[in-house]
């Protein structure tokens, strides 16, 4: 899967172990303290592949959600409402394979679907509710609201989930600096409360 150059002590940043860990964090305030239905889609490919890393298993994320959408739906009947959303850390383009970015490319943006209001309305919340909490906690960047017209270039789990989707870049773990922070047990709680917060408010008002 997708790591950062080899750290000072040879360990490596790995992306998918940041975006489990993070996801994690969520369950955990959700479970002790939330009233939210939040279903976890590495959760399910553990249980289906407990030894091998998620990796960029697109289809089998989209997939999974689309089928708890649909079960949602014949439970709940039509007005049932779900949101799907991405946690990732980003990645900078470097001269050479294996090496650091530049320091000075940083921050925190949130994608979401061109053509998808709702999607622009959940992407929105969520930004708002980074920039408030992450992105001071990180002393970082705000990258602000991205998407592409191009279809071709859309994430394929903003394009193909039957629900509003978003996706988080928390940061660039090629960055020598930010991968620190990406790493620190204090700004993980922070992602992660953050997170659950717009789950809540989520849960309480639907965009």
């Amino acid at each position: 899967g997708k790591q950062s150059p080899p750290l000072q002590d040879g360990q490596r940043f790995r992306e998918y172990e940041f975006n489990w860990d993070i996801a994690e964090r969520v369950a955990a305030l959700n479970e002790a303290e939330g009233p939210c239905l939040v279903r976890y889609t590495h959760r399910a490919w553990q249980r289906r592949h407990s030894d091998t890393p998620m990796g960029n298993s697109l289809r089998f994320r989209v997939e999974t959600a689309n089928a708890w959408m649909a079960e949602h739906i014949q439970r709940r009947g039509p007005q049932a409402q779900a949101f799907f959303i991405s946690i990732h850390s980003n990645a900078a383009p470097t001269p050479e394979p294996d090496t650091w970015a530049n320091p000075s490319i940083r921050g925190v943006e949130v994608w979401y679907h061109h053509y998808s209001d709702r999607g622009l309305a959940l992407a929105a919340l969520c930004h708002e509710v980074l920039v408030e909490q992450v992105v001071p906690a990180m002393a970082t960047k705000d990258r602000g609201l991205k998407s592409t017209p191009d279809l071709k270039r859309t994430f394929y789990v903003l394009k193909h989930t039957n629900m509003p989707a978003t996706l988080l870049e928390l940061g660039f773990y090629n960055n020598p600096i930010e991968v620190q922070m990406l790493m620190d047990d204090e700004v993980r709680d922070i992602i992660a409360k953050s997170i659950f917060e717009i789950i809540v408010k989520l849960n309480k008002q639907p965009v």
